[in-house]
């Protein structure tokens, strides 16, 4: 046997550069999933009650939720407004970062009439926008503060745990000071045109919340109405309502998104070139061995007869006998005309005939074979006529 006839025609080797592809995409996968991981940390702000982190609040919005508070955590001036509307005089708004806003903004805030007002752990920066005579100072050793006032929220929690450096509050009309030390107060509640406004000291964070009564007190404040808008201020401007400017459409997506257009760009790429794969002309191989038709016939049967498929055993001797008859009376596989010539050559009325072509379906085994004995007989007489 000549060495050129067994040889098969060689393959590409798309295999070997779909594998190499499969890696990059991994890699791409995992390169971009930590570096989305690392900027989703970075976005976690102080504070936040969806971050996890030390410094993050989630916690106290867990138990806020068992207590069936619902807490709604916003970033924009115009989201917080709608979260009040809904509830005008009975929700609390805590407000982080109070800083970031214009003093036009909070008071717009004020105008929304929340129950009460909570700035959470407030820098001096954000006590100027919201409090402007309130003043902040820094804890200078860490220890257990006691209510030391008659607010029922302090007493019900009873002593709390600050650490050393965090910021305790004084203001020039407070009406509630709770948890005095030399500096300030850990609790200090005002009036901002006639909105109760509550300074609260970072006791509520994930790394102390569990702290001596550091839970119960941010509990006692925060949990007063059945709804929460929290908001995470920040520095973008709002859409004024006489301009259209909005935000374009990509700034409503994630930080990530490019890299994820890139990953479904190789799949792309991948599944194209596999699917897309050519394998070379088709190579013709002897059978093991030969069947005879009739054996190939009568395993059809058995295999129709097993179904019952009727239908399709009648439509193919159907076939069968029409394709016959047409080639040799050329009736252009029109099974009308096919009948009209096998009614002239047999004799036979017409409709007839077109109900043994193409009449209605056996139902039973015995019309099955009667069908193919109709069949061959017509077959036969339209051959010898």
């Amino acid at each position: 046997m000549s060495p050129a006839g067994s040889r098969r025609p060689r393959r590409p080797r798309w295999w070997i550069v779909a594998i190499a592809l499969g890696v990059v995409v991994l890699l791409a996968l995992a390169l971009g999933s930590r570096a989305a991981l690392d900027r989703l940390a970075a976005q976690q702000r102080r504070l936040d009650p969806s971050s996890t982190l030390s410094q993050g609040t989630s916690a106290l919005r867990e138990l806020l939720s068992e207590e069936n508070i619902d807490v709604a955590r916003t970033t924009r001036l115009s989201a917080t407004l709608r979260g009040l509307g809904r509830s005008p005089g009975t929700a609390t708004l805590v407000v982080v970062d109070a800083g970031r806003l214009s003093t036009e903004q909070f008071d717009r805030l004020l105008a929304a009439r929340p129950a009460q007002i909570v700035l959470l752990a407030p820098t001096p920066r954000d006590l100027a926008v919201a409090v402007p005579g309130a003043h902040a100072a820094t804890l200078r050793a860490a220890a257990p503060l006691q209510p030391g006032c008659s607010d029922r929220r302090a007493r019900s929690a009873g002593a709390i745990q600050l650490s050393a450096g965090e910021l305790v509050y004084s203001a020039d009309h407070a009406e509630t000071t709770c948890y005095a030390s030399g500096q300030g107060a850990a609790l200090v509640s005002t009036t901002v045109d006639d909105i109760p406004v509550i300074l609260l000291a970072q006791a509520a964070e994930n790394g102390v919340i569990a702290e001596a009564g550091n839970a119960a007190l941010a509990m006692n404040v925060l949990g007063a109405q059945p709804r929460l808008v929290w908001l995470m201020a920040t520095a973008e401007a709002e859409p004024t309502s006489g301009g259209g400017a909005t935000a374009g459409a990509t700034g409503l997506l994630p930080a990530w998104w490019p890299m994820l257009l890139l990953q479904v760009f190789i799949g792309l790429v991948v599944v194209a070139l596999w699917r897309g794969r050519r394998f070379g002309p088709i190579i013709t191989e002897r059978l093991p061995v030969r069947i005879k038709a009739s054996e190939t016939v009568e395993g059809h049967g058995r295999l129709y007869h097993q179904r019952q498929a009727r239908g399709a055993a009648a439509a193919a001797l159907r076939r069968g006998t029409i394709a016959r008859l047409n080639a040799r009376f050329g009736a252009a596989n029109d099974p009308q005309a096919l009948a009209l010539l096998v009614a002239a050559r047999t004799g036979r009325a017409v409709p007839d005939v077109a109900r043994v072509l193409t009449g209605p379906t056996p139902t039973t085994d015995d019309e099955l074979r009667d069908l193919k004995i109709t069949l061959d007989e017509l077959e036969q007489e339209a051959r010898t006529s």
